[in-house]
């Protein structure tokens, strides 16, 4: 294949990728009607910039698995299948996606997959016949335009391939053009590596909204390279702009209430089972004078979604948009109208899982305690009992309290004092490789 023939290819190619950019915003603009209702100026630009390089950036993942293809097309039926077709799978699987999203408020996901390929699953699932011809009616729709599309521009390039090759206009659109992507996605970028750093929820809720979208994250390159810090206040929710129906009603309290102080202490990856006079003696007959709940299920197998359900009461799987929008638990919300004092304690970072965004986002900063000193849970766990010991004798007892104590040994590496070794022998370190499969 000569030069003159891959560089037609190309420029088919590009312009091929352009009309079909332009179909797939045709197909996903509803998803700016599903987003959060706002009179914000800053976030409607935000959402529709974002909307632009989302598919932008995923045009350009296309054209890079394709553009190999040109320098090894050699016939009309390569070129008329190959692309097209791939480009035909793409808009369906949008357009499937516009829809899910429309009445669940989620993309296409594992869950969705299975539902699809469950065998019995059409027992479940009827579209109907109405349906099914429509979406026939669509499909075929696409796909005669995807077609006619690519021989459109083939027809073209090949009746007018000297003029074009030295049009000067021509050469200069994918230049442009590149150059126009490249400052919708850096803005879009920056954006919200900016709101995410000061935590403006007005930006930052629409990180879900579409497909695939990449957010920027670089809280820590802000803070090095450019010194900014961020300012710790309270983050004021609007229910009338958010995704979120929580609380679904206004918590009231009784009158005359007499608050109690309480104690959270959660042991990350501690086994049920594991509560014995054997393994945990102390809690074991703690737990003997109280309540014991042996049918609590956690909202999630992972440990953000299990402490998340204990603050909030709610499934995991809105953990992602409470994040987005930095939403409060009702529960801490109602101990600070009551004026609790606050005091948490880690020995993991609670910028991961992000409690600090989520449950505890209103706090002020010296209530949580997250960076200890040490190595690990055998350090940092009877760090933090003594240091709630030393804030029980100097607290207020006038005013009531709430704790909050994460502690991490059994969590993996897991580090614990040697001490309290119960099975033996006992490995400093474990493999999270497969373990090699020993020789006949």
């Amino acid at each position: 294949m000569n030069e003159s023939q891959t560089q037609k290819h190309l420029r088919i190619l590009f312009f091929f990728l352009l009309a079909n950019y332009i179909l797939s915003l045709i197909i996903a603009y509803p998803y700016l009607s599903y987003g959060p209702t706002t009179e914000d100026l800053w976030a409607w630009l935000y959402a529709h910039v974002a909307f632009l390089s989302t598919f932008a950036i995923l045009m350009m993942v296309l054209g890079l698995l394709l553009y190999p293809l040109t320098r090894f097309i050699t016939s009309p039926i390569q070129l008329f299948t190959i692309p097209p077709v791939i480009l035909f799978i793409f808009q369906v699987l949008l357009l499937i996606d516009v829809r899910i999203y429309e009445i669940f408020r989620y993309h296409i996901n594992g869950l969705v997959i299975n539902t699809i390929t469950t065998e019995g699953a059409g027992d479940s699932v009827h579209l109907g016949r109405t349906t099914i011809t429509i979406l026939i009616l669509i499909l075929a729709g696409i796909l005669i335009l995807e077609w006619g599309c690519l021989w459109g521009l083939t027809r073209y390039f090949s009746r007018h391939s000297q003029r074009v090759s030295h049009h000067g206009l021509v050469k200069r659109v994918p230049l442009v053009l590149f150059l126009l992507v490249f400052i919708v996605v850096m803005t879009d970028k920056i954006i919200f590596a900016y709101a995410n750093f000061y935590d403006k929820t007005n930006i930052i809720r629409y990180q879900k909204l579409f497909p695939l979208y990449l957010p920027l994250f670089a809280d820590e390159t802000i803070e090095k390279y450019l010194g900014w810090k961020k300012e710790k206040s309270p983050i004021e929710y609007r229910a009338k702009s958010s995704l979120l129906n929580y609380p679904l009603k206004e918590f009231r309290m009784e009158e005359n209430l007499k608050p109690i102080n309480m104690v959270w202490i959660a042991i990350d990856s501690w086994r049920f089972d594991m509560m014995n006079e054997e393994m945990t003696p102390h809690i074991k007959k703690f737990s003997e004078d109280s309540l014991v709940f042996e049918n609590h299920y956690s909202g999630g197998n992972a440990t953000r979604f299990g402490i998340y359900s204990l603050f909030y009461g709610m499934y995991g799987t809105y953990w992602h948009q409470i994040l987005s929008e930095r939403r409060s638990s009702v529960l801490i919300d109602v101990l600070q109208k009551m004026d609790y004092d606050f005091k948490i304690y880690s020995s993991t970072q609670l910028s991961y899982p992000e409690f600090r965004r989520t449950a505890f986002v209103n706090l002020p900063p010296d209530a949580i305690e997250d960076r200890l000193p040490g190595n690990g849970g055998d350090d940092r766990d009877p760090l933090i009992a003594r240091r709630f010991t030393e804030f029980i004798k100097n607290h207020d007892r006038k005013k009531p309290f709430f704790s909050f104590m994460f502690l991490d040994a059994p969590h993996a590496p897991y580090r614990y004092p040697k001490e309290f070794a119960r099975f033996q022998p006992v490995v400093d370190e474990i493999s999270q490789l497969p373990p090699a499969k020993p020789e006949a």
